[in-house]
């Protein structure tokens, strides 16, 4: 391992300065991190704030509340993009199966 006073004086200085550099463009990641974490929140808050709403009136059937569950799964999710992560490598195998069927 090379230790830092081992190295000549302008290598110290570029390898500090490389780790300031690296230092200051992560600063912009967290902020953005930082804004995606909020959207995602209020993502969730308006998705679950519309699903009570649909899924709660007294006046509709088990088969409504089904249908209207399935449209906010398929409207909100990925659904085959999630199963394709999912199953990995058994994504092919799998959807060989259903097309036989």
């Amino acid at each position: 391992m090379i230790l830092i006073w081992q190295i000549g004086r302008k290598a110290r200085y570029v390898a500090m300065s490389l780790i300031v550099m690296l230092g200051v463009l992560m600063l912009p990641d967290q902020a953005r991190s930082d804004e995606k974490a909020e959207q995602a929140g209020e993502f969730i808050k308006a998705l679950g704030a519309q699903a009570v709403s649909a899924l709660t009136e007294p006046d509709i059937t088990y088969e409504m509340r089904a249908d209207r569950f399935k449209g906010l799964l398929s409207d909100h999710f990925a659904i085959n993009t999630i199963g394709q992560w999912v199953l990995g490598r058994h994504w092919k195998k799998a959807i060989s199966r259903l097309i036989s069927i």
